[in-house]
């Protein structure tokens, strides 16, 4: 008797246990589902709906592609569901179990009979006369396996055809009356949390980043470039007060196994379309940083202007157009020259650099207008370039809101138009320009009239307008990378129409 009640005391103690870790998990529940109203609440707890505390944009995303579609899917999802499907799988793997055990046993036995001495086909004494106390065993097993495996079948049965569509009935019901309008209404909460979420994590990991590159911006590395060579993969490009001086400079930042630096210099601006791009960087002979490759090659070329001839062709472009340039920002030194790379971009004066001088040539005698840009609503002129000195334009170009002095030099192959602004730092790349040589919409060449440039300050493209292309030279279009001039187009243009006339009185004449 003593022992029974102590069983009984551990029996009520599980018990207890469990109903309040229970009580524990359906606290939890709500707690985590707080935050919806009733009806989305209500059926999130139905259907085993669990939003995590530290749930992420990620996690709301694979709940709501999980959330059923039918109430079909949603009934499988119910405690009373999941608890028959258990039910079903372990009478299942039980029935299986037994029926094993129950073929050793009948195996077993065949082998007692095979194995007794009067099983010969001489013996007329009945079976159960002569066999052993173990072969009863035996059968009594196999019967006792049988019994028991009838009985979980017709468990089986009675939950798949009995108690799983009842519950359906009744699912079914609650589903329509108020189950089908709680996840619609639990699925437009999760989406309006979900992107609250994804929101607040772009901003977080904005925020990071901003505050990770304010980190590395503080830092300047061009000591290490003292011992070597310095190999690293370039995770950045921009410009940025360099730190000791304040003066906007141009900035690298690299990454490689021993960590990350920060390399500062006007002569990295060529790296800038080089991101995720491993790069192998030391000093040349003049203390610049350039590419390994570089060194021990032929020297650079350089395009050396001067800045006095653009300064005085920007003084004839304001004397022409003062409502566009009354509030042109012009630097209050100008540099004595301008220097461009290989790659027709700002360059740092370099000694041991090639030299191409220009600071001799002479201004057309009167001002050439090439293209033109104004912005439609504002009625604000956006890119201005005349002819320059030699194959140069200069002009106005806004960023930002601002309009500065703009020096624009075609590329080696001519394919692109490089523009650079004259800022209070120096000259520093603008972006680049292309000619619109096809139409989408057509598989006629258009005129040779329009200009697609890309701007650093600016998202969408800017385009601008030949002036008067029919009285631009030829060398002009070619510089600017159009593939024919304006008078070889204006040729196919009246040969396509003559064509087309004659194609049209024939069928007339027909």
């Amino acid at each position: 008797m003593e022992t029974r009640g102590i069983e009984t005391e551990r029996g009520e103690q599980n018990r207890l246990i469990n109903r309040l870790n229970l009580e524990i998990q359906i606290s939890r529940t709500e707690l985590r589902n707080s935050g919806l109203t009733e009806p989305a609440r209500r059926v999130a707890d139905l259907l085993n709906i669990v939003l995590p505390d530290n749930a992420t944009s990620y996690t709301l995303r694979d709940i709501i592609e999980a959330l059923p579609k039918d109430s079909n899917a949603a009934w499988k999802l119910t405690s009373n569901a999941m608890s028959m499907m258990a039910d079903m799988q372990a009478t299942r793997r039980r029935w299986e179990e037994l029926n094993t055990e129950r073929k050793e046993a009948m195996s077993h036995a065949a082998s007692l009979k095979k194995s007794s001495p009067f099983s010969s086909g001489f013996s007329r004494i009945p079976l159960m006369q002569w066999a052993a106390p173990e072969y009863r065993s035996e059968q009594g097993k196999i019967q006792s396996l049988s019994q028991q495996m009838e009985k979980l079948r017709q468990h089986y049965r009675k939950v798949e055809k009995q108690d799983i569509p009842a519950s359906q009935t009744a699912f079914e019901k609650q589903w329509q009356q108020w189950g089908a309008s709680g996840l619609a209404a639990l699925r437009v909460q999760l989406l309006k949390r979900e992107e609250e979420l994804r929101r607040k994590e772009q901003e977080d990991t904005e925020r990071s980043r901003a505050e990770r590159r304010a980190e590395q911006l503080r830092k300047n590395d061009n000591a290490v470039m003292d011992s070597g060579v310095l190999s690293a993969v370039v995770t950045g490009y921009g410009e940025a007060p360099m730190p000791g001086n304040g003066e906007m400079t141009c900035y690298l930042l690299l990454h490689n196994r021993n960590g990350e630096y920060t390399l500062w210099g006007n002569e990295l601006e060529k790296y800038r379309t080089r991101i995720f791009e491993r790069v192998d960087l030391m000093r040349d002979r003049s203390g610049y940083i350039c590419d390994r490759s570089e060194i021990g090659q032929h020297p650079p070329l350089q395009r050396v202007y001067s800045s006095a001839t653009f300064e005085q062709l920007l003084t004839q472009v304001c004397q022409t157009w003062p409502q566009y340039t009354r509030n042109l920002r012009q630097p209050k030194t100008w540099p004595e020259s301008f220097c461009l790379g290989e790659d027709r971009q700002p360059a740092m004066p370099s000694l041991a650099a090639r030299k191409v001088d220009f600071t001799q040539g002479r201004l057309l005698p009167t001002l050439m207008p090439v293209m033109s840009s104004v912005d439609r609503e504002t009625r604000q002129l956006q890119l201005l370039l005349v002819m320059g000195v030699d194959d140069s334009l200069g002009g106005v170009v806004r960023l930002n809101g601002t309009l500065y002095p703009a020096f624009a030099v075609p590329s080696a192959d001519n394919s692109q138009l490089v523009i650079s602004a004259l800022t209070d730092k120096g000259l520093r790349y603008a972006g680049y320009g292309v000619a619109v040589n096809h139409d989408a919409d057509s598989h006629i060449s258009p005129a040779p009239e329009l200009m697609e440039f890309h701007l650093k300050t600016r998202e969408a493209p800017l385009f601008a307008a030949v002036n008067t292309p029919e009285k631009q030279p030829d060398h002009l279009f070619r510089s600017l990378g159009f593939n024919r001039t304006w008078d070889e187009w204006r040729r196919e243009e009246d040969a396509r129409t003559h064509a087309t006339e004659r194609r049209h009185d024939r069928g007339w004449s027909q």
